[in-house]
């Protein structure tokens, strides 16, 4: 980030946690009628199905500004990680450029906390005609399970469309447009811009190694980050 000074949004089928996309996973059917689905065919649903979560992206950040011990012994297991602050209104534009560039044409941006329960409601995506229900990227990546709590974690996410597949087909050609949704080529990442400038503060793990510290103040000083204005310090939260 600091070398190249960009970061990136996340295919969510590539995050570790198989619960990721569980709403379009488990409950995808749930917002096709079933009169439909016969039609279609359960190799069209399913083809769907995928198309629509290799086309989420999403980043994940904490609005807790307070440490925690936990958050330093999941995330950085080597010791060695740091944690950074950003303002979220300095980031959201260049990735709403860095999106619309990729995919030539606007996107909207979700950024929200997420929601900790067990289970996903699916009638709070039912529309107003108590019919058929919708699925936005906030609908699927806006929730986790209760074990993940401690996190508190705000997330910011898109979903790229693939809509132009479905341009001048034959509709009854059902298995050209099943090959056609099962190789959607979509990149594991979207980078966009971040400028140094926008960092606020970057905190080293609070149980890394004198010399690793001593690396880490040479590598921020020479950096100019005391010049820009930018918090960089090893973290406290074990000292006396």
């Amino acid at each position: 980030m600091i070398e190249l000074e960009r970061l990136y949004l996340t295919n969510i089928t590539l995050w570790e946690d198989p619960y990721e996309g569980y709403p379009i996973i488990t409950k995808f059917g749930d917002r096709i009628p079933n009169w439909c689905i016969k039609l279609m065919g359960g190799n069209l649903v399913s083809a769907m199905q995928s198309s629509t979560l290799k086309c989420l992206y999403a980043q994940s950040w904490t609005y807790d500004n307070e440490e925690s011990d936990a958050m330093w012994r999941i995330y950085s297991q080597d010791k060695l990680g740091v944690r950074i602050a950003i303002p979220l209104k300095k980031i959201l534009f260049n990735i709403q450029k860095a999106v619309v560039k990729e995919n030539s044409e606007d996107i909207i941006i979700n950024h929200y906390k997420v929601k900790y329960q067990e289970k996903f409601d699916v009638k709070n995506c039912i529309t107003a005609d108590g019919i058929r229900t919708i699925f936005t990227d906030k609908d699927i990546c806006g929730f986790k399970r209760m074990a993940f709590e401690h996190e508190k974690e705000y997330r910011i996410s898109c979903s790229i469309p693939f809509h132009n597949i479905f341009e001048n087909e034959d509709c009854h050609d059902a298995e050209n447009l099943i090959k056609k949704l099962n190789n959607i080529e979509t990149p594991p990442v979207i980078h966009y811009d971040v400028p140094l400038a926008v960092l606020k503060e970057v905190l080293l793990d609070p149980r890394a190694h004198k010399s690793h510290e001593e690396a880490f103040m040479e590598y921020c000083s020479k950096r100019n980050f005391q010049q820009r204005n930018i918090t960089f310090k090893k973290s406290t939260l074990y000292s006396l």
